[in-house]
């Protein structure tokens, strides 16, 4: 007995058994995979309603359908993804918790289909994002990642980052975030208590759940990176800002030059100035020496032309 179904084959806007009843569909879809998706119908035992399986049973060779915290999950972040969501990405990356990373998500697509590495990968919830806040986007995460991101949902089987998944996602440049549902979880809800409810009760908390989904995920989206890929502008904007620093490094040497240089051109000139004092004093001196001598020479020069003329002969 489930309480949400998909309304459509391939697509993925559900449906309660209300809503299905008051449209008059007789027929909605279980909650797997398009391509693999089983019909449904609302019946009713008493006050419950619920969807079953036509046939009254599940089919064999199908595996189960994905749990109702998982496609509330999934659901929620599209959702919100494609109304924008400005949020935190808070993650742990090789069990270290990274710094929190400020991003926009502006668009979301559950199930998407991704090649990467020659082989077909269903992605829980791909978002594309922006930094609007990044100081240097060359730097930033955006960047780094193509604005591209993968949410997988943990529920009862988690990824690893070996996994053969992450890895071919990495060579092509996506990175992987896992959000953990797993019972006893912030996002967990039991479908199977919620069956035994009235139904309009059991609806009730679904729609208060997803606003609680909600919520959390506008705060911020907690959960491990598995891997950090980079792209060929972050590679290229790398390789740029290594040149850069290097080119500032070489400035900031050139200018410490350039200032020692001013300083000993500094010193030269005070030394210059100094010397250039020096030498008019000295010439000063040098002058009062000379006009001193030149004063004493007219002075006995004036003294002998004053002596008798028969002093010449002995001189």
């Amino acid at each position: 007995m489930k309480l949400l179904a998909y309304a459509s084959s391939d697509g993925f806007e559900t449906i309660t058994p209300l809503a299905a009843k008051s449209l008059n569909l007789t027929t909605v879809y279980s909650r797997h995979s398009p391509g693999h998706r089983l019909e449904m119908y609302v019946n009713r035992r008493g006050s419950r309603h619920f969807f079953a399986y036509k046939g009254n049973r599940h089919p064999d060779g199908h595996t189960a359908p994905e749990s109702l915290t998982h496609t509330l999950c999934k659901t929620v972040l599209t959702q919100l993804a494609n109304e924008g969501l400005p949020t935190l990405l808070k993650a742990t990356y090789k069990t270290e918790q990274q710094p929190p990373i400020p991003l926009t998500l502006v668009s979301g697509v559950c199930e998407h289909e991704i090649t990467a590495n020659g082989r077909k990968y269903i992605i829980d919830t791909f978002c594309r994002f922006i930094q609007p806040e990044s100081g240097e986007w060359l730097l930033s995460e955006e960047c780094r990642w193509g604005g591209r991101i993968v949410f997988e949902f943990f529920h009862t089987s988690g990824l690893a980052a070996n996994h053969a998944k992450c890895r071919d996602l990495e060579a092509a440049g996506i990175s992987v975030f896992q959000i953990a549902i797993r019972p006893g979880s912030f996002f967990y809800i039991d479908e199977e208590e919620l069956v035994d409810l009235d139904i309009e009760e059991a609806e009730e908390r679904i729609s208060n759940h997803c606003r609680k989904i909600a919520n959390a995920f506008k705060k911020q989206i907690v959960g491990v990176l598995f891997n950090y890929p980079e792209s060929m502008a972050f590679r290229n904007g790398q390789d740029l800002y290594g040149r850069l620093h290097a080119a500032e490094a070489q400035i900031r040497e050139l200018e410490a030059q350039h200032h020692h240089a001013a300083e000993q051109t500094n010193i030269l000139l005070a030394d210059n100035t100094r010397l250039n004092r020096e030498n008019a004093e000295y010439l000063d001196r040098l002058h009062s020496i000379q006009e001193i001598r030149l004063s004493e020479k007219q002075t006995e020069e004036e003294q002998s032309s004053k002596q008798p003329f028969w002093r010449w002969w002995f001189k």
